[in-house]
């Protein structure tokens, strides 16, 4: 948030934003209470009437400082020295707990298998899960907490100053116990095993508008339409393409591989469809079939902290972790080695096998060169995806190419290869295609999409 208002703070005055739309990491949940109502963001002369194209935010990620015990109280951040525009959130918002994220492991699979079956897949990390979770080992922020809804929710009710969060079915379906034909909750099987079902925000299709900016924002005006919170996934393959002949792989912290299907398409009913391929709404009358995987960006992240923490053991001289990155991208566009070492790099298990473990195959004394090991790192993440929505499925969909996005794309060759090695299709990379992006054209398309 603090560089989103140093960019609208020197943004030109004759740019005029018509509508926003928030984007953000999907499954997460915050609790929070409303303390007192719209007092005053930053504040600039309103400027004058132009076209332009709508604004697009990415929510914040607050990392989640909440232990997996129960027994820890340390739910809430500080966040005193963050700047005024925080400091003013903080005035009007009382957080009862950090940001949940998708990452979170306290639901067990022996917890997941004890809750009432969901419409829709439910893990741990999901909305639904952490609130039941919360209900049974911490009552006390239940019984405080006025309101629940992802991040995004949360900023769009604070700058809207609306007296309750809304939720677009996009993040709704992310949360489980969310029926995506009939847009509601299923509050009767959730009332019935003691679900604070209260919290529940009230859910609209992806598109409607959730209220007007309720202030002055820099150089965007008191009275621009804000839309609800949309899918960082679905906006990612928005801003790829709107082609039901191209799939979409997108790897950021995470990794997706995503089909868009006509909205009345029986996806369940096709043969040999993974469990593990979810499917959630989409822009206008179409849906994503989704194969998501924990493992993406992080899993590179992760490669270069245990290189750095190797560095500290030997008593080496310290190199930096962006410096490390830049170095393994360039071991990635080396020419690929011939090696039959494989790594199943999955170290953060997977929703549908939470206690997969990440493997490494066939080591010899001549093919654990860095190079080699970077190589099959970057292999094993695509090749993983690929193994919960199989080739077979593209085919059989009609998928004639395969289009990447994630900064992890940019100037990696070796990405782009094994893409196209494992698929048979061809890969376009799509630089400059994000969920912030997407979210700005859904703002612009989805009219069209409604007339349909």
């Amino acid at each position: 948030m603090q560089k989103l208002e140093q960019q609208l703070s020197t943004s030109h005055p004759s740019c005029r934003i018509t509508s926003i739309v928030i984007s953000g990491q999907m499954h997460g949940i915050v609790l929070w209470k409303k303390l007192r109502s719209c007092s005053s963001l930053s504040t600039q002369p309103s400027p004058p009437q132009s076209s332009s194209p709508p604004a697009a935010v990415e929510a914040p990620f607050l990392p989640p400082k909440s232990s997996l015990s129960p027994s820890r109280d340390n739910w809430i951040t500080d966040y005193s020295s963050h700047g005024e525009w925080i400091r003013e959130f903080t005035r009007r918002m009382k957080f009862e707990t950090n940001l949940i994220t998708w990452e979170d492991k306290r639901c067990n699979d022996k917890f997941i298998s004890s809750l009432p079956p969901s419409k829709i897949a439910i893990h741990s990390g999901y909305g639904c899960a952490t609130l039941f979770w919360l209900s049974k080992y911490r009552t006390d922020i239940i019984k405080k907490s006025q309101y629940a809804g992802s991040i995004m929710d949360l900023l769009v009710a604070y700058i809207c100053d609306l007296d309750e969060p809304l939720m677009s079915d996009q993040i709704a379906s992310s949360w489980g116990y969310f029926d995506n034909t009939q847009l509601s909750w299923q509050t009767e099987l959730l009332s019935q095993s003691g679900f604070p079902v209260t919290l529940l925000p009230r859910v609209y299709s992806a598109g409607s508008n959730a209220g007007f900016l309720s202030e002055d924002w820099h150089s965007i005006s008191k009275g621009t339409i804000v839309k609800v919170a949309v899918g960082d996934c679905q906006c990612s393959f928005l801003s790829s393409c709107n082609d039901e002949t191209t799939a979409v792989i997108n790897i950021g912290t995470s990794a997706q591989l995503a089909v868009q299907l006509p909205k009345t398409f029986d996806f369940v009913s096709m043969k040999s469809i993974p469990t593990a391929v979810q499917l959630y709404p989409h822009f206008g009358n179409s849906q994503l079939a989704v194969a998501a995987s924990l493992n993406g960006g992080n899993v590179i992240n992760a490669f270069v902290l245990m290189l750095m923490s190797w560095q500290e053991e030997l008593g080496l001289s310290h190199v930096d972790a962006e410096l490390l990155h830049s170095r393994i991208k360039d071991l990635a566009n080396k020419t690929e080695l011939r090696s039959d070492l494989a790594i199943v790099p999955t170290i953060h298990g997977e929703r549908h096998r939470l206690c997969k473990c990440a493997h490494v195959f066939n080591i010899r004394s001549d093919n654990t060169s860095l190079t080699n090991v970077v190589h099959k790192i970057y292999t094993g993440l695509i090749e993983n995806l690929f193994e919960i929505m199989p080739v077979s499925v593209l085919q059989s969909l009609g998928i004639k190419q395969i289009a990447c996005t994630g900064n992890i794309f940019n100037d990696n060759r070796l990405l782009k290869v094994v893409v196209e090695r494992i698929s048979g299709l061809q890969c376009i990379v799509k630089s400059g295609a994000d969920a912030a992006f997407g979210a700005a054209m859904s703002s612009c398309i989805l009219p069209k999409y409604n007339q349909a």
